[in-house]
Order: C-alpha cells, then sequence, then structure tokens
C-alpha cells in the first residue's frame, strides 16, 4: 500500500504552495541559463541547424519519419532514430528562422520544465516513503529540484541547441512517470497521459526505453499491493507496446538496431569492463561538477588489472552492496540509486556509441535519480528522530551558489566554437577532434596562423586523409603554396581518387602560376567525377588563363549545368564568351548573372 499521510499530501491540495514553488524552480532554472541566450550555434549545430533543408517546410516530415537522423545530409549508417528532433527544430525555425537566440531560449525552456518536473515527481516518491513533516515535505523536493536545475554538469544538453532531443526525452521521460504514479491502480485519463508521453519521448531519443524497468523498478520498490500481480503486469503492456512501435520505426528507418561500431577493436570481454570506468567517471562527474570537457578523450582498457579496471570493479561492488542496504533501509535511496544505474544502461553499452563514449549530456536525466539518492538521507534521518536539518539548508546554500557560479561561467564557454574549442583543447589535448575543430573554428574567424598551428598538431596525433587536407587547406589560406602543393600530395597518397584533393591541388598550382599543371590537375579530376562541378569550373578557369577559349566554354558551361543559379559560373562563362567575340551569348549570360545579383555589373 501507497504510504499517505494527510500533511504530506498538503503539497497536493495546497496547489497555491506548489504553484509558488514550481515557478520559483523554473525562474531559477531559466536565470540559471539566461546567458546563454547571448550565444551562437555551435559544434554539430551547423549541420543540424543551418545546412538542414528538412526543417524548413513541413512536408519534409514524411522523411524524418522515415529515415535515420542524418538522413538529410545523405548519411545512410547511423546508430540513431529521432524524428522529433527535425519537429522541433521545424516549428524553431518557422518562429526564429536561423537566430541562434530563439533555439537556446527553447532549450532553457525546456530545462526549466524538466526542472519542474523533479519537483514533483520527487514530492510524490517522498510521501511513498516517508511520513514527513507539512515543511519538510516541502523542502526536501524543493531542494532536489533546484540542485537539479542549477547543477554544472547540465550546461552541455541545456547551452548547446543539438542537445534539443536530450531535453525533450528527459521532459516527457519524467511526465509519463509522474502521471504513472499519480493514476494510483486507476486506468483513468492520467494513465492515458502516461502512455501518449512516453510514445513522444522514445520519439525524442532511444534511451527512452529504459522506462518499462523504471516503471517496474517503482512498484517492486514501494510494494504496490493495491493490484494483483496479473493486474499490475496488464498495466505494463502498453509501454511495451509502444517499445515494439518503436522498434518497428527504427529498424524501418535505420535496418536495424545498431549498423556502426567505432569500437570493433574491442572484444566483447574489453567493451563490458570498460562500462566499469565510465560508470565510476559518471558518478564522479555527479558527485565533482569540476574541469567539465566538450570532448573526453576514451582511453580503453584490455584488462581490470590495467588503469582505472581494479578501482572501477570495487565501485561497481560498493553500488551493489549499497542496493542491498537501501533495499531494506531506505527504499526511496533504493529508488534514486537503481533509476540512475538503469537510465545510464544505453550509454555504457560502447558499441552503439561514439568515439567519445563518456559525455556529460549521458547525465541528463540519469542526475534525477543521484539526486533522489542524495535528497534521500537526508530525509531518512528525520523519520529517524532527527529533527529539520537546517543544518542542511546552509549546505545547500553553499553548493547552490558553487553549482551557479560554475553553470553560468560554463555557460560563456559554450558562447561560439573559437571559445568552446580553446577550452577543449586545453582540457584534451591529446586528441586529434578538439585541434581539427578549433582550427576550423580559427580559420573561420580569420585566424589564419592559429588555425595552421592547430591543423598542424591534428595532422602530427593522427595522419590521416582529412587531417592532411585539411592542414594542405591552412598552407594555401596563408600563402605557403609549396607547402600546401607537398601537403596535398600527401593526403593524395592517403587516398589517389578524391577530386576535391585533387581539384584543389589544382588551385595551388594555378595560384603559383603552373597553369599546365594544373589543368592537368583539374581534368584529372573530372576525368574521375564528371558530376563534380568545381573541378569544370576551375578547369574552365584555368583554360581561360592560358587563352584556350573554346576549352574555356565547354567547362563553363558544363559547370552551369551541374550548378544553375551560380553567379560566379555565369559571370565567368560570360567573360569567356565576350573574349571570343560571342557578345550576345556573353550578354545573356551577365543579364542571368543580374538575375541572382541585381548589383552585378560587367
Amino acid at each position: 500500500m501507497i504510504a499517505e499521510n494527510d500533511k504530506a499530501a498538503s503539497l497536493d491540495k495546497g496547489s497555491g504552495t506548489a504553484a509558488c514553488l514550481a515557478t520559483i524552480i523554473f525562474f531559477v532554472a531559466f536565470c540559471a541559463y539566461v546567458n546563454t541566450l547571448h550565444n551562437g550555434f555551435v559544434w554539430d549545430d551547423a549541420v543540424q541547424i543551418l545546412k538542414n533543408p528538412w526543417i524548413t517546410h513541413l512536408r519534409n516530415l514524411r522523411h524524418v519519419f522515415a529515415t535515420n537522423v542524418g538522413a538529410f545530409m545523405g548519411i545512410t549508417q547511423t546508430n540513431y532514430y529521432r524524428p522529433l528532433m527535425h519537429a522541433v527544430y521545424m516549428l524553431e525555425y518557422s518562429l526564429f528562422g536561423f537566430k541562434p537566440w530563439g533555439y537556446h531560449l527553447v532549450n532553457v525552456l525546456f530545462h526549466a520544465g524538466v526542472s519542474v518536473m523533479v519537483f514533483f515527481l520527487t514530492a510524490r516518491l517522498i510521501r511513498q516513503q516517508h511520513a514527513l513533516s507539512s515543511l519538510s515535505a516541502v523542502i526536501y523536493p524543493f531542494v532536489a529540484a533546484l540542485l537539479f536545475a542549477i547543477h554544472p554538469v547540465h550546461t552541455e544538453p541545456v547551452a548547446w541547441v543539438a542537445c534539443i532531443p536530450e531535453l525533450t526525452f528527459a521532459f516527457f521521460y519524467l511526465l509519463s512517470l509522474y502521471f504513472y504514479l499519480l493514476h494510483g491502480d486507476r486506468m483513468g485519463w492520467a494513465y492515458a497521459v502516461s502512455v501518449l508521453s512516453y510514445f513522444i519521448a522514445t520519439l525524442c531519443k532511444e534511451s527512452a526505453v529504459t522506462l518499462p524497468f523504471v516503471l517496474m523498478l517503482h512498484d517492486v520498490t514501494f510494494r504496490r499491493k493495491t493490484a494483483g500481480f496479473p493486474r499490475l503486469l496488464t498495466k505494463y503492456v502498453p509501454y511495451l507496446l509502444v517499445v515494439a512501435i518503436y522498434l518497428v520505426l527504427r529498424f524501418n528507418a535505420l535496418g536495424g538496431m545498431t549498423q556502426i561500431n567505432k569500437h570493433g577493436d574491442l572484444t566483447t570481454y574489453q567493451a563490458a569492463i570498460n562500462t566499469f570506468p565510465l560508470l565510476l567517471r559518471y558518478f564522479y562527474t555527479l558527485v565533482l561538477p569540476i574541469d567539465l570537457n566538450a570532448f573526453y578523450v576514451f582511453h580503453p582498457i584490455r584488462s581490470l588489472h590495467e588503469g582505472a579496471g581494479l578501482p572501477s570493479l570495487l565501485f561497481v561492488v560498493f553500488l551493489a552492496l549499497l542496493a542491498l542496504v537501501t533495499a531494506v533501509r531506505n527504499r526511496l535511496a533504493f529508488f534514486g540509486l537503481l533509476f540512475t544505474i538503469l537510465t545510464l544502461l544505453p550509454v555504457l553499452y560502447i558499441p552503439a556509441l561514439g568515439e567519445n563514449p563518456f559525455c556529460e549530456r549521458y547525465l541528463y536525466l540519469p542526475s534525477v535519480g543521484f539526486i533522489l539518492l542524495a535528497i534521500s538521507f537526508f530525509a531518512h534521518r528525520e523519520v529517524t528522530g532527527w529533527r529539520f536539518p537546517f543544518v542542511l539548508l546552509g549546505a545547500v546554500s553553499v553548493v547552490a551558489c558553487l553549482y551557479v557560479y560554475g553553470t553560468v561561467s560554463r555557460n560563456f564557454i559554450w558562447r561560439s566554437d573559437s571559445t568552446l574549442w580553446a577550452d577543449t583543447v586545453k582540457k584534451s589535448p591529446d586528441d586529434v577532434v578538439p585541434h581539427q575543430n578549433l582550427a576550423v573554428a580559427l580559420r573561420d574567424v580569420g585566424d589564419a596562423d592559429g588555425a595552421l598551428k592547430h591543423f598542424a598538431m591534428a595532422y602530427a596525433l593522427k595522419p590521416n586523409e582529412e587531417t592532411s587536407y585539411n592542414l594542405g587547406l591552412a598552407f594555401k589560406k596563408k600563402g605557403l603554396l609549396d607547402q600546401a602543393i607537398a601537403q596535398y600530395q600527401k593526403t593524395l597518397a592517403f587516398n589517389p581518387n578524391n577530386p576535391e584533393t585533387i581539384n584543389n591541388l589544382g588551385n595551388a598550382l594555378l595560384e603559383k602560376g603552373s597553369i599546365d599543371d594544373a589543368i592537368a590537375q583539374y581534368r584529372r579530376s573530372v576525368a574521375l567525377t564528371p558530376q563534380y562541378p568545381l573541378g569544370h569550373m576551375n578547369l574552365g578557369i584555368a583554360y581561360l588563363k592560358k587563352g584556350l577559349l573554346d576549352q574555356a566554354i565547354e567547362q563553363l558551361s558544363r559547370f552551369v549545368e551541374l550548378q544553375p543559379g551560380s553567379l560566379k559560373g555565369h559571370v565567368v562563362l560570360g567573360m569567356a564568351y565576350r573574349n571570343k567575340g560571342l557578345m550576345d551569348k556573353a550578354s545573356e549570360q551577365f543579364a542571368l548573372a543580374r538575375e541572382i545579383d541585381p548589383r552585378f555589373s560587367p
């Protein structure tokens, strides 16, 4: 039987008190992240939003639900099916266009909403465990929600627009759980809202599949004897049907559960034991959210005898013992601990994760369980005779100040790509990704020297086609043509038939004045890929410089066919016609150029 007490029930009945506290939590959560409204788009935002044609029209919803999350970029293999990510972006685009502040506002509002859900959910769970005074029954949920709202580990999912799946999934996940607790044993409207919310959560992020296990955990933990076991099982059926529907949609879009394993060098045993250091690191970060980092370098262990193997195994044993003790003495603590672990399970499956398996955003929902675990010990002490812990208020005040400082200052790090990756390079100097991303960011803001430095460091860390190509671009940007030519030739050693590399080699040769060598490279690029527009454009320009007007016109005409609407294409083709003396055709091309840009004047 769920423990009810009249004083604690006042939180539900006293809607004014609950509404006031919920409003305070919403306001605090919003204020903690209000400075993100000045931030721009960073990292994956450029691709997922600025270069995402799907979000510009509702007709693309059919693609959103039928394909993987990256299909708009031509990606055919991925492990992610999150259709509501694009749907939310569509709504945001219709409201804000490409103004970053609007997208950040939505993230902050969702976070504030999740924080309010933590308040109501904690209040409900505490009532099921303890008979507290009216004041305590209000204070503990408030403290839990407050700590969640301002916890610095949440800066990544809130301050980074691309993390909207994390926020929406957590909101609907907690909403579903709350209404499941609210309906008691009646199959009424609250139960229907719970199932519907759960379905929405699955379409936001795949980690939502853990909810049925959390529901079972709750029923076992709090001994819901008001319903017989058979009836209790039937209440899980709609949630399991939601999982089945989600899996059908996922299989249809992806062709399977997972397609890419970026850690194929690990055996099954090694992948399994690496979950222990991950779990230890997640709990450590929840306890001490310091030195937060956008890109943690993954250093896998090959056996339990190296690195963090044995310490992390001992920590897992400690968690198991803690679960056994709390299952008997403090059911709320037991639920909080198991909630944290269950919601972390999907991100402990290393074969399905990216090259950096540890990410702060993965802690967004699990942190709810961790905060429940922490709060439960104080609530339990009060029940056993310890009066209202005013010392707790002092401790919470100190922690809250530290959290707010950490959160607000960390939000500034996410302001731009250059600020984000400069911070990340300091914390992960031995990985190629931060250096490459910082180099691109510096190049985009005009810092050619800084870009060259970090492209060179990325190439030194991991000499492959991508890092070599980017270093070649950086050399050319600096006007170091001989170094650029040499670097492009090194890049071709990785992939001799990449038309883009060949084309850029031609550009460097052309700029150096080696027109014949440049023409040879351009001809090679269009021979390999006849549909490559830039190859035809640059070959035409080289022929034009050489005075081979017929060949120039042929190549430039081909470029205009492949890429209609290009201002430069029509202008250069018009110049070729004019040099040839074909003034009518030249005028036609210049007129087309003016249609594209009325400011153009031949």
